[in-house]
């Protein structure tokens, strides 16, 4: 079984490389810093619906291809009353790092 640190900050980069991507799309003052603590949703958050979903479809698919996985974020998040949004980048980590180690990969 893989470190659970060495899992999460892997997974870490593959949201930070995500947010670089993002970060390309978007105007300078709507960039996000690649922060654990940077705010994605709720009141204070940095990104619309659309941004935030692109971060979402970008991250999954990057965790996907490097770790041989199928996890779905953007089902998860969209389907489930049950499952929050991230509200910041340790939480969507936090949240990827979950859907790695469950039994069914989301």
């Amino acid at each position: 079984m893989p470190d659970p640190n060495d899992m999460r900050a892997q997974l870490l980069q593959h949201v930070f490389s995500a947010i670089d991507e993002l970060n390309q799309q978007l105007p300078p003052a709507e960039r996000i810093a690649k922060s654990e603590a940077s705010v994605l949703t709720g009141s204070d958050g940095a990104l619309e619906s659309l941004a935030f979903l692109n971060l979402i479809v970008a991250t999954e698919d990057r965790v996907n291809a490097a770790l041989g996985v199928s996890i779905n974020l953007a089902s998860l998040l969209m389907e489930s009353d049950e499952t929050p949004p991230p509200r910041n980048v340790g939480e969507l980590v936090d949240l990827i790092a979950t859907r790695v180690r469950g039994p069914d990969h989301g």
